[in-house]
């Protein structure tokens, strides 16, 4: 009974002094209202009225930048209202984009004009608009902005050129592609055409102008020779097809430490091959001829061979002459096998070059054929080892 009457007070109190506190409040508000300054009544202001406006016209395209022209005009009445551009590619010409990505690609390239307009993957072609194709037929210079106050990476010869194509010698060294794409520096074979090749004056009807020019197959890093490089879209893949096909024809010229047992011969190894990362052994193929033998103070005897392989294996020359003649090429420091002979020779570089290429022309079908001279340091090495051989001979 005690604890109940404790409890019961306590809600007393608490009801007293909530009712207490509401009084307070009330009182507090009501002096409030009495001392407060009078209300001024709001003024409204009505917002002043805007002339109207004349009707915007829609902007004209902009023209066509210099060097693009229209290839193609689409038909696209037939397709359906708010059909995306890939879509309405494939619909309107079909045997142009067979896939979508390819339908995607040319959006992201630039190629598809929507109203006049560059289109993007992502419009909608509606009743009425105008889709097109366009190309670039022309450019002006290879050298673009970003070049303009930049001086070549390097001196490069050009053994051929004409609006299609071009065969550049590649100096020893020096990488055809950069190891890190486009941001991986400008000491390398592709960043310097733009510097030594001109652009096309003109090109045949169907074709496109590259936006800078390419080289269509690689040379190791430590090879010297002659690269053929593509500047329109036909010859690019003319001669991509020509080199996969092995219709392409290429002659080297090398040095090996020591005189193979055959004078003329045909290598026939396997070599092994990286395919998805594994070692798949591939067929191979190399004919060689022995051109001059000259006595050597650091090897036994030098051998300068011409050599064509048929087939297109990494690095197959380098291992057919190493590992099945076992007669390294003179500076090849992945295959010579580190011996005291190999060693006196390694600070020249590799002794190999491509110095010869002949095909049918991609473009107009004539054949084409072009070579060039012996390195200067393959003619150096051989004659003054030869000499200090015959010095020593007649002391």
């Amino acid at each position: 009974m005690g604890v109940r009457k404790a409890v019961f007070a306590t809600q007393i109190l608490l009801i007293v002094s909530g009712i207490t506190g509401l009084q307070s409040s009330a009182k507090r508000s009501q002096n409030h209202r009495l001392f407060a300054a009078p209300e001024t009544p709001q003024q409204s202001f009505a917002a002043p009225e805007r002339p109207p406006q004349p009707f915007a016209a829609p902007q004209p395209p902009p023209p066509l930048r210099d060097g693009y022209e229209i290839t193609a005009t689409l038909d696209v009445a037939a397709l359906p209202p708010d059909t995306r551009v890939p879509v309405a590619l494939r619909a309107a010409d079909a045997a142009r984009f067979p896939t979508a990505s390819k339908a995607k690609r040319a959006c992201r390239r630039g190629e598809v004009m929507l109203n006049g307009r560059t289109a993007r993957c992502g419009d909608a072609v509606k009743q009425g608009d105008r889709l097109e194709l366009r190309a670039r037929v022309n450019v002006t210079s290879y050298v673009q902005a970003r070049f303009r106050s930049a001086k070549a990476p390097f001196d490069l010869e050009v053994a051929y050129e004409d609006d299609y194509l071009a065969v550049v010698v590649k100096p020893a060294g020096v990488p055809t592609y950069s190891p890190g794409g486009d941001h991986g520096g400008r000491a390398n074979l592709r960043s310097c055409l733009p510097f030594a090749l001109k652009p096309p004056a003109s090109c045949r009807a169907g074709d496109e102008v590259l936006r800078r020019p390419q080289p269509v197959h690689r040379l190791d890093k430590a090879t010297s020779g002659l690269v053929l490089c593509a500047k329109t879209k036909l010859a690019a893949v003319g001669a991509a097809r020509a080199f996969a096909t092995r219709a392409v024809k290429k002659r080297y010229s090398a040095v090996l430490l020591g005189e193979p047992a055959a004078r003329r011969g045909v290598v026939t190894a396997p070599v092994p091959v990286n395919v998805k990362g594994l070692s798949v052994l591939k067929s191979a193929r190399t004919v060689y001829a022995v051109e001059a033998v000259v006595d050597s103070l650091k090897a036994s005897k030098l051998c300068l061979v011409k050599c064509a392989p048929r087939t297109g294996r990494t690095h197959q020359l380098r291992r057919h002459f190493a590992e099945a003649l076992g007669r390294p090429i003179v500076g090849d420091v992945l295959y010579d096998g580190g011996g005291p002979e190999a060693l006196n020779f390694r600070r020249s570089g590799l002794f190999l070059c491509a110095r010869s290429l002949e095909l049918d022309h991609p473009v107009t079908g004539a054949r084409l054929q072009v070579r060039t001279g012996l390195p200067g340091k393959f003619s150096s090495l051989l004659e003054r080892e030869a000499r200090r051989a015959a010095a020593l001979g007649d002391g």
